[in-house]
């Protein structure tokens, strides 16, 4: 008939737990049993996969569209979002409240928990004042708007997202051994991270496109990425390797901090009072960059 076929060896949920579900749908099977809800009137999701610990959410919808076995490119977009014309969006996803209202009673998945544990808000949050910070952790919540990115700077500075998704090997091969499966992390996504803090191995590119996404309407899985280089471990005695992996550990130390928001006028205030402290800054606020400039990086480093 019309029930789907299940081939399990782990965790429904598909949460940390080695081992994952496999649920294969025909046309109409999947549009009763995931779109049901939708075509009765409600809109009720009847699985969805618990994310992984620093996974973005992002890849947790691609998990779900791989194991449902969708039969249309926007087969995922219609499940999760009652629409085909929504966006997948990677960094700051949106209609998050309507998503979660929408999954399986008993779910551990709140709209806060999403927003603080698997997004790139976290990274934005500490610089932004906290009347932005409501308003875009509002627009994620409810609906999509073309303006959410410059509220949080995204369109202000020349800091370039990266072209393809990124991975650390190791951690690949570990997920694979623990989870049975793989996912995009979201600390390897942030421009700047150029290596795994944990692994100490440079990310390697992958063959799937980040930004923009080679389709906006689609939700590509990890495990279906190729890696286009092998992995290299970095150089400790490198002083611009040591400064790469420094600043990958202080990126997800931000990424893990809960509502993290002193505001910029605080940050600004504590930077100019420890540049004064060695000498770099006068007492009207002005930076005297040509002494700053060598103690920011090693002179292998340009700073324009």
């Amino acid at each position: 008939g019309n029930r789907p076929v299940r081939q399990s060896n782990g965790n429904q949920r598909g949460g940390p737990s080695k081992g994952r579900d496999t649920l294969r749908f025909s046309k109409s099977s999947w549009i009763h049993q995931t779109c049901g809800g939708i075509l009765g009137g409600s809109f009720v999701i009847g699985y969805f996969p618990e994310p992984y610990q620093g996974e973005l959410f992002y890849s947790v919808c691609a998990r779900f569209g791989a194991r449902m076995a969708l039969p249309t490119t926007t087969g995922v977009i219609r499940a999760l979002f009652g629409s085909r014309h929504a966006v997948a969006v990677v960094d700051l996803p949106n209609h998050l409240e309507k998503l979660v209202s929408s999954l399986p009673p008993g779910t551990t998945l709140t709209v806060d928990r999403v927003i603080d544990q698997h997004t790139l808000f976290p990274l934005f949050q500490p610089f932004l004042d906290s009347t932005s910070c409501e308003r875009i952790r509002g627009f994620m919540r409810t609906r999509q708007d073309s303006d959410i990115k410059a509220r949080g700077g995204r369109c202000k500075n020349r800091i370039r997202p990266p072209e393809y998704f990124r991975a650390c090997p190791k951690c690949d091969a570990e997920n694979r051994t623990n989870y049975d499966e793989t996912y995009w992390h979201r600390l390897f996504q942030i421009a700047g991270v150029e290596v795994c803090p944990i692994h100490e191995v440079f990310l390697v590119r992958t063959n799937i496109r980040f930004q923009p996404l080679a389709n906006r309407h689609c939700f590509v899985p990890a495990d279906s990425a190729k890696l286009v280089a092998t992995f290299k471990k970095i150089d400790i005695n490198n002083p611009q390797h040591r400064i790469l992996l420094q600043l990958a550990k202080a990126v997800a130390w931000v990424l893990d901090q809960a509502r993290l928001n002193p505001g910029f006028d605080f940050l600004q205030d504590r930077y100019l009072q420890l540049l004064r402290e060695r000498s770099l800054a006068t007492r009207g606020g002005s930076i005297r960059m040509a002494e700053l400039k060598p103690d920011l990086a090693p002179e292998s480093f340009t700073i324009k």
